[in-house]
């Protein structure tokens, strides 16, 4: 399930997160496995999406901001940052 229409409150702290990094929405596709006590997110990035960060939260998140959380989104956008260039200076290798 996407994670925007899982929760708009979670996604929206993820863009507000990626945002300092000056990374947009269409970077990054956001999803979510739900449990009964836990929830799963998985960020895809990159070219084609290839790359993967995976975390599971406590579902008390969804009432909440969550540290632990905002910590993983601050990590997504420099992950993602870092891919991006990376996957930049491959193709201009080419």
């Amino acid at each position: 399930m996407l994670l925007v229409s899982f929760s708009p409150f979670l996604y929206q702290q993820l863009l507000d997160t990626i945002q300092k990094e000056n990374l947009h929405s269409f970077d990054i596709d956001a999803h979510v496995i739900k449990g009964n006590h836990h929830i799963e997110i998985e960020i895809y990035f990159g070219e084609n999406f290839q790359h993967v960060t995976k975390q599971s939260f406590p579902v008390k998140i969804l009432e909440e901001r969550d540290q632990d959380y905002l910590n993983f989104c601050t990590k997504i956008g420099q992950t993602c940052k870092e891919t991006m260039i990376q996957d930049y200076f491959k193709m201009m290798k080419l």
